[in-house]
């Protein structure tokens, strides 16, 4: 289980401002559909059922199950993140317009 909350929290933390970042920037040339959260949703319900199975089987499919167990939180933790920050980043801008206008208004009153 402490793996499992260190990969999400390494993919949360280093991989979903990186793969964020790129998504705002190559939005208009390139479409990401190819992997979308159900998809890795599914990647890490099977990567872990079949480290379950793995351990109780077979120890050599054991660690390739483990590692691909890693890298599907990783990569879970990461599109978590990047949909986290594009809420956040929705909700902020609808916040952000009527701030600005207000700051604006007072630096013209007080000017």
């Amino acid at each position: 289980m402490a793996g499992i909350v260190a990969a999400s929290l390494l993919g949360l933390v280093y991989l979903a401002p990186i793969i964020y970042l790129t998504k705002r920037a190559l939005r208009g040339y390139a479409k990401f559909a190819s992997l979308n959260m159900m998809h890795v949703a599914l990647w890490f319900g099977l990567s872990a059922l079949i480290t379950g199975i793995a351990c109780f089987t077979n120890s050599q499919v054991l660690g390739i199950a483990t590692a691909n167990l890693v890298l599907s939180t990783l990569t879970f933790g990461a599109f978590l993140g990047t949909t986290t920050l594009a809420y956040l980043q929705s909700k902020c801008a609808n916040v952000s317009l009527p701030l600005l206008a207000v700051l604006r208004h007072f630096t013209e009153v007080s000017s």
